[in-house]
C-alpha cells in the first residue's frame, strides 16, 4: 500500500523542515526512501552552486584567504584577524540568512560545545557570531598541519609513533565526553 503524500508536498516540508515531516516518516518508509533522495539531490546541487561562487573577500571582520574544507551543513576557511592580527580558521554556516532552523540550531550548539573546551590537542574557539547579512559563524585557533591519513601514508611512522598518535586523539576525545561532548564527525 502507497503513500498517497504528493512529491511537492514532501518538498515543501522538506525546505522548510516542517514539523510534520518528522513525524510522516517514522511512520511511512516508503516517504522516508523518497526524502532521503530529494536530500541527496539538494546537497549536490548546493555543493554544486557552491563550488562555482567565487570565493568571498570578507565574512564579517575577518578577511578570507583560501577555502580549508567544506562538510554538508559549513565551509571552512582560512581567514585574517585583524585584532590581534592572526591566520584563523573560520567556520561559516552554508545558507546565510536562509539556513533552516535545525541547522542553525546544530551550528550554534557546536559553537557552544567547542566553546567550553580547553585542551592542548582541541582548537580553541576565539569568537562567535552573526554578521549583518545573516551569516552565522565561529572563528578558531588554525591548525597547520596534514590530514592525519595524508601524515600516516607519507611518513610511515613506526608502531610507537602510531600508538603515541592514537593515545593524544583518544585523550582529547574523552576529556571532551568528560565535558559532556559527544563529538558524532570525527574525522583523521
Amino acid at each position: 500500500m502507497g503513500c498517497n503524500l504528493s512529491e511537492e508536498k514532501l518538498w515543501s516540508w522538506i525546505d522548510r523542515e516542517a514539523p510534520e515531516l518528522d513525524r510522516h516518516l517514522e511512520e511511512c518508509p516508503e516517504c522516508r526512501r523518497r526524502a532521503g533522495r530529494i536530500k541527496k539531490d539538494i546537497h549536490r546541487i548546493s555543493a554544486d552552486l557552491a563550488a562555482d561562487l567565487p570565493l568571498p573577500e570578507k565574512i564579517g571582520p575577518y578577511t578570507v584567504k583560501g577555502l580549508l574544507g567544506e562538510g554538508g551543513q559549513a565551509l571552512v576557511y582560512e581567514a585574517v584577524q585583524e585584532q590581534p592580527k592572526r591566520n584563523i580558521a573560520l567556520k561559516v554556516l552554508r545558507g546565510g540568512r536562509y539556513a533552516g532552523k535545525k541547522h542553525v540550531q546544530n551550528f550554534l550548539r557546536e559553537t557552544r560545545a567547542l566553546a567550553k573546551l580547553q585542551h592542548p590537542a582541541i582548537a580553541t574557539i576565539f569568537e562567535a557570531g552573526r554578521t549583518d547579512e545573516g551569516q552565522y559563524f565561529f572563528a578558531m585557533e588554525l591548525v597547520s598541519g596534514v590530514p592525519l591519513q595524508v601524515y600516516l601514508r607519507e611518513k610511515k611512522p613506526d608502531r610507537a609513533t602510531r600508538l603515541r598518535l592514537f593515545r593524544e586523539v583518544c585523550e582529547a576525545v574523552d576529556y571532551a565526553h568528560e565535558e559532556g561532548v559527544i563529538h558524532r564527525d570525527l574525522k583523521p
